[in-house]
């Protein structure tokens, strides 16, 4: 299911986020973007953020970025902070005050750090004034001569004086190719390496919302249509980004714990106090779910358990679709979040791609496949790693996929 409610004038994969966000601000302001969650388990309090909060919020956040760094095109500013919603305020800020928001994700590793930020050009960083973060950065910013702004709270975007709109009317055409985020490799392999996501990555994610229309099978992701979801992905990782961007392009209701790690008990909670039907969770809270009676009660709450970024065990996968049905995300920084159908429940821990996604799968020897993205003109729309590598015609992404073992059914 897709809802086409405030967006008639958006057309599916030819509106930029920004576009899209203040249309629906228009169109259908009381629509519920977030619930923010703030407390401790059993004494949970929410404070609902409407879509046009939402986009007034990025407005004041554009004004500030402006007054505070100028309007720069191509200007890389980096930003680390606790998990709350200001994350998306200097993104989308950034992009209408003509920045990028560069997001510093290793803590633990100043060398990775520095490595992101002489990468971008980064001259500022952008850091809240309470927590550990000041610290955390104290080298990277002595040995980059980072400028340190302090970040105002939620509060002063989400609550402060009447904010003018801040227009960003880039046709849909030019920002294609222009900078969205800077992003990075998960850095499993080595130092995280920069990936600057462009708009037209997101817009060829947005794209297959049109497939319904189309006559054709829907994707997984259209389960976030109309549906309240739980993500404790964070947003400075890209399945947390890439939630996000689920919500505003299907769309849904994000519930967003407090920062900081969400316990089980904190999980359970929101899921049984908040009638949560979607809850997005790291395999390793899914796995521990399972594994006691309040758990796995909660997980019968529950319509969809969606996760990815790793394995899950067998064992645990089944208790899930017992009690709920398990989606396994795929998706990488380079090529975003794939478009892979809803499977049977016997079948979640593969994945069936979209035959619209311009996908190969090349024969790697004992009964291994690698998935590559080969361009293909006629599916430009559906192809968003060529948007970041505009020059090449394939992309490998290194990662390996078994056959299922029914001949008589798709799947990797």
């Amino acid at each position: 299911m897709t809802s086409t409610k405030g967006r008639e004038d958006c057309p599916f994969g030819k509106t930029p986020l920004p576009t899209l966000i203040d249309t629906l601000a228009r169109n259908d302001p009381g629509r519920p973007f977030a619930e923010i969650a703030t407390g401790s388990p059993g004494n949970y309090q929410y404070q609902t953020v409407s879509i046009r909060q939402f986009a007034k919020a990025i407005d004041r956040a554009a004004f500030w970025m402006e007054d505070t760094f100028g309007k720069k095109a191509n200007s890389y500013i980096a930003y680390a902070g606790p998990q709350d919603l200001r994350y998306l305020f200097f993104l989308f800020g950034a992009v209408k005050s003509g920045n990028t928001i560069c997001r510093i994700i290793d803590l633990r590793v100043p060398k990775a750090n520095g490595s992101l930020v002489e990468a971008y050009g980064c001259k500022s960083i952008i850091l809240p004034s309470q927590g550990p973060f000041t610290s955390m950065f104290t080298q990277t910013i002595e040995e980059r001569g980072l400028e340190v702004v302090t970040a105002p709270d939620s509060a002063f975007f989400l609550n402060g004086t009447p904010a003018a709109s801040y227009p960003w009317n880039i046709a849909p055409d030019r920002a294609k190719f222009m900078p969205y985020v800077g992003m990075q490799t998960s850095g499993t392999t080595g130092t995280p390496k920069p990936v600057l996501n462009t708009h037209g990555k997101v817009m060829a994610q947005d794209v297959f919302n049109g497939l319904p229309g189309m006559g054709q099978e829907p994707i997984a992701d259209s389960i976030f249509a109309g549906r309240r979801i739980l993500n404790t992905f964070p947003f400075f990782h890209g399945a947390g980004i890439g939630i996000m961007e689920k919500a505003l392009i299907f769309p849904g209701t994000l519930v967003i714990p407090p920062p900081g790690l969400a316990s089980e008990e904190a999980i359970v909670d929101m899921i049984e106090g908040r009638n949560i039907q979607i809850a997005c969770l790291p395999p390793s809270i899914v796995a521990d779910l399972t594994k006691t009676a309040a758990g796995r009660r909660s997980l019968a709450r529950l319509e969809y358990v969606y996760t990815g970024g790793a394995a899950l065990p067998t064992e645990a996968a089944e208790i899930v679709n017992s009690k709920s049905h398990l989606i396994m995300g795929y998706g990488a920084s380079e090529i975003g979040h794939a478009p892979t159908h809803l499977m049977d429940k016997s079948d979640s821990q593969y994945y069936k791609f979209s035959t619209l996604w311009p996908h190969e799968m090349h024969d790697r020897g004992a009964g291994m496949y690698e998935l590559v993205m080969v361009r293909k003109p006629e599916l430009d729309d559906y192809q968003c790693v060529f948007t970041l590598f505009p020059d090449i015609k394939e992309f490998r992404t290194n990662d390996h996929f078994s056959k299922h073992p029914d001949p008589g059914k798709a799947g990797f």
